[in-house]
């Protein structure tokens, strides 16, 4: 059977669907094509039960579009009137262009031995929302500094959402307010007064903190205690810590001494207060950026926002699509120190990704490297050959600190565990050649299996 790729070009398409073109000029708009492979023999049947043609043309505009032709051109959130000689010309090309262009469809259907009539209305309904629809959707993208480094939320703003800026406004709130309670760096949160009170003291603490607690214990005790969220003199004597004094190498005094004043069965909950038995000091670090992600993404879908990427400090949850019908691409990075280079690229709808490694933060003495991940049972970093471990769930606060949690019980334990407990993660681990890597069967159902070397 011969192709409709031989029997209409590429070029040919552009051609017969330039009113999309002319179209995207006048409304500033990009513009997209259908992509060629959607024409191929092989793809006709699919579309006899698929509208993705409509949809994804009919969302083009304002599109930074992974597959097909794109020319992204900029958008205005609210484009200027434009004159309706110009509406009429364009609507005049596009009517000349429809008919051609559908009765091209037609024979190239007829030549497969394909039923038309699907692909017709699905290029017609297609065309239809690009005259009919304006631009559509916006992806609107939200930057700034946050916890030490920055974040990013991107968006598909609907006529129903609120404007930009009081989109932006909630984020630097919630923002500020986790970082008042939960910041180590700040001697006013709520985390470093309950720090500097004594042994046998409880502080207030509102809801949210008492929940993040909670988290905290149910990572502690399914790690048989490596994760601790009261490992922060430890942190700090290894020199990784807010209260640090450079990076060094302990004793096993200084590390014995820093260990007598580690361990959440101290903390306690009553009532509405946190209370501590030892002079213990609370780290929320480990968790605290993906309850933001959290809470931004919340508060996104609380004002009916369903098509976003928050990303706080490299912990990040997508839901739905691109402006252009395509998925969020989020990649795996290669522990490597000197530059970025993906591992894995996964599609995510609905899922927080946390990955948690040993190739940023660490120092070196006498050619051994020292990582800022510490073990709370033993005082010592991890020294296995687990170089990273990414996680994926609904959650991204638990995907936070499940990739800890991996990260702190290494290749094989941390594997087991993962694989008992339904855990989607993808584990990356040094060996002679290089890397090594390999998902848990819960990533591998859903993202397909992989272990490479």
């Amino acid at each position: 059977m011969t192709s409709v790729a031989k029997i209409w070009p590429d070029w040919l398409l552009r051609l017969l669907l330039g009113p999309q073109a002319v179209l995207g000029i006048l409304m500033y708009c990009s513009y997209s094509a259908v992509p060629a492979r959607w024409l191929q023999s092989k793809a006709l049947r699919s579309l006899r039960h698929s509208n993705q043609i409509s949809m994804v043309m009919a969302k083009a505009c304002a599109a930074r579009a992974s597959v097909g032709w794109v020319r992204p051109q900029t958008v205005t959130h609210q484009p200027a009137a434009r004159p309706a000689s110009a509406l009429f010309l364009a609507l005049m090309v596009g009517y000349a262009g429809r008919r051609h262009a559908v009765a091209r469809l037609t024979q190239l259907a007829k030549s497969t031995n394909t039923n038309p009539l699907p692909l017709v209305r699905a290029l017609l309904a297609a065309l239809a929302g690009l005259l009919l629809g304006g631009c559509g959707q916006q992806l609107e993208e939200l930057t700034g500094p946050s916890m030490g480094s920055t974040y990013s939320v991107k968006y598909l703003a609907t006529d129903a959402s609120p404007a930009r800026a009081e989109v932006h406004r909630q984020v630097e709130a919630i923002l500020q307010e986790v970082d008042q309670q939960l910041s180590t760096y700040r001697s006013d949160s709520l985390v470093s007064r309950f720090n500097q009170l004594p042994a046998g003291s409880c502080a207030p603490m509102p809801d949210a903190v008492l929940a993040l607690f909670a988290i905290g214990e149910q990572l502690a005790v399914a790690s048989d205690g490596a994760f601790d969220l009261t490992v922060e003199p430890l942190i700090n004597l290894w020199g990784f810590g807010p209260q640090s004094r450079g990076e060094q190498v302990p004793s096993a005094q200084q590390i014995a001494a820093a260990q007598s004043l580690v361990g959440h069965q101290y903390v306690q909950v009553q009532g509405k207060q946190l209370c501590k038995a030892r002079a213990v000091l609370l780290d929320f670090n480990s968790i605290g950026a993906g309850y933001a992600v959290d809470r931004v993404s919340a508060m996104l879908e609380a004002f009916g926002i369903t098509n976003y990427l928050v990303e706080i400090t490299g912990e990040l949850k997508a839901s739905g699509r691109k402006p252009d019908g395509s998925p969020w691409r989020i990649a795996i990075e290669q522990p490597q120190a000197t530059q970025q280079v993906a591992a894995r690229v996964l599609e995510l709808d609905g899922l927080a990704l946390s990955t948690s490694g040993d190739y940023r933060n660490y120092f070196e003495r006498d050619g051994k490297r020292y990582s800022h991940t510490i073990d709370a049972r033993n005082g010592l970093p991890i020294s296995h050959r687990l170089a990273s471990v990414s996680v994926l769930d609904a959650s991204a606060t638990r995907a936070d600190g499940l990739s800890t949690v991996l990260l702190l019980l290494g290749p094989e334990q941390g594997f087991a565990y993962a694989e008992q407990a339904g855990i989607a993660a993808w584990f990356i681990s040094r060996t002679e050649q290089g890397f090594a890597s390999r998902g848990t069967p819960a990533f591998n159902r859903r993202f397909g299996a992989g272990v490479t070397q």
